[in-house]
């Protein structure tokens, strides 16, 4: 009775205070969704003070933003898994799923510490184009980064990422320079080993510097040119 208490006070909480985050200014391209049922919004207790943005990449071709919040949102005896994320974009849309100052369980980590406890964390969709030979690697003999409709969805999600983490870096004063990936984060030593997005971007000529610029630009208010 205790435990059910404790979370039902938590929940009421995290809505009161999650209400009060989204009226504060908010993108207007973002659709809010909690994940209420979600392990890490139900048992995790630490709000962060975002210092920067970690950018990852979902390894699971074809499955868009809208539909994380029914894979994930569910209690762990219902199928559900110890991971969260504050939110997807895809080609047509941007989806919050966690308020950006709850601690969010989606880079593990590494010898130096977690980036869960100082990174806001933002995964971007694959199409359903994408094939890999292996977790880690897309196979190029399947998919091609120069076909018209590939380059046509990158580009379109990789617009709704900029304009989402150039949002949070004027919402929470973030220097763009500071935005990393999941594989910077490994190779920084606060995140577990994984290879997005370097594994995908890159096939399109992107790297993680020129997003960064990117960001940049749009934070000036220059007109940002997506041709990847």
């Amino acid at each position: 009775m205790v435990i059910s208490v404790s979370k039902k006070i938590l929940s009421c909480f995290l809505g009161i205070f999650c209400s009060f985050v989204t009226c504060f200014a908010e993108h207007p391209k973002i659709t809010v969704k909690w994940m209420e049922k979600n392990p890490c919004w139900t048992s995790e207790h630490r709000t962060i003070k975002p210092k920067s943005i970690m950018v990852h990449s979902t390894a699971s071709p074809g499955v868009m933003a809208p539909a994380w919040h029914k894979l994930w949102n569910k209690p762990l005896w219902a199928g559900g898994r110890e991971v969260a994320v504050h939110a997807f974009v895809d080609d047509k849309s941007i989806m919050q799923y966690l308020p950006w100052c709850l601690r969010a369980w989606h880079c593990g980590r590494g010898e130096k510490g977690s980036g869960n406890n100082t990174h806001i964390s933002i995964e971007m969709c694959e199409p359903e184009s994408v094939k890999y030979s292996d977790p880690s690697t897309i196979d190029l003999s399947r998919y091609n980064p120069k076909d018209p409709e590939n380059r046509k969805y990158f580009n379109a999600a990789l617009k709704n990422m900029v304009e989402l983490c150039a949002h949070l870096c004027e919402q929470f004063e973030i220097d763009p320079k500071d935005i990393i990936c999941h594989k910077e984060g490994y190779q920084s030593g606060i995140a577990s080993n994984h290879a997005d997005v370097l594994h995908w971007w890159p096939l399109h000529g992107l790297t993680m510097d020129k997003f960064r610029g990117l960001v940049e630009q749009e934070m000036s208010g220059e007109t940002v040119v997506y041709d990847f």
